[in-house]
């Protein structure tokens, strides 16, 4: 198991990707007039975090994390859909 400052720097790290990601995205997709409004995306991302004692499996939004399951077994969540 990974440590516990090594995981949190992982996922800081893939924070600070999907969200400069989805940034550059909106800032350079705008083909309409200066005037038209850009609607905030919400960002869903799933993962896990490290409890001290397992891998907690949970997905964010935004920056909200929600916990998948109750933590007594260890797992990770890989993918997310949004429908």
């Amino acid at each position: 198991m990974k440590s516990k400052s090594s995981s949190r720097l992982v996922w800081r790290l893939l924070v600070l990707v999907v969200v400069g990601s989805v940034q550059l995205v909106m800032t350079s997709c705008s083909g309409g007039s200066a005037a038209s409004a850009v609607v905030p995306a919400t960002v869903y991302t799933a993962g896990y975090y490290d409890n001290g004692t397992m891998h907690v499996p949970c997905y964010w939004t935004g920056t909200a994390r929600t916990d998948l399951g109750d933590g007594t077994h260890e797992a990770v969540a890989k993918t997310i859909f949004i429908k």
